[in-house]
């Protein structure tokens, strides 16, 4: 059976559009996906741009998300990082270009960097397809 992702950016914001009838038709949905997803190849991709947004996301929903990032910066408290990652430890907040990850099987979120694709110049479009390119040659 082929894979079916569904992604919802901002999910905040999409649901603070809807009134409370569709509220929570959307949420008991969004539960039967996560909670049953994977049985059927179904999955969720949830972004915001803060975690604290994510008041509006069951428990139920983010205790079944199998990886959980945060990128950059969140607010001092250490709030953000526990509606993301639950009571488990972090380090605090970080700088730009790093961020925290949790995936099944870790116990503890852990520290990763992504690149600065402007200052190394390769926000272009061109140089993302020629390394694309070069990945699918070496992989062949």
């Amino acid at each position: 059976i082929a894979p079916v992702v569904v992604m919802i950016d901002e999910v905040s914001a999409l649901m603070a559009g809807m009134d409370n009838s569709q509220k929570k038709e959307f949420l008991s949905l969004i539960t039967q996906i996560a909670m049953k997803g994977r049985a059927v190849s179904c999955f969720l991709i949830f972004g915001n741009q803060s975690a604290l947004a994510e008041k509006s996301i069951t428990t139920d929903i983010r205790g079944q998300f199998a990886t959980r990032v945060v990128l950059g910066k969140v607010g001092g408290s250490g709030e953000e990082y526990r509606m993301v990652f639950g009571e488990v430890a972090t380090k605090g907040s970080v700088e730009r270009f790093k961020g925290y990850y949790l995936t099944d099987g870790l116990e503890q979120p852990q520290l990763f960097a992504v690149p600065d694709l402007h200052k190394h110049g390769l926000n272009d479009l061109k140089v993302i397809k020629r390394a694309f390119e070069i990945g699918q040659e070496i992989a062949s």
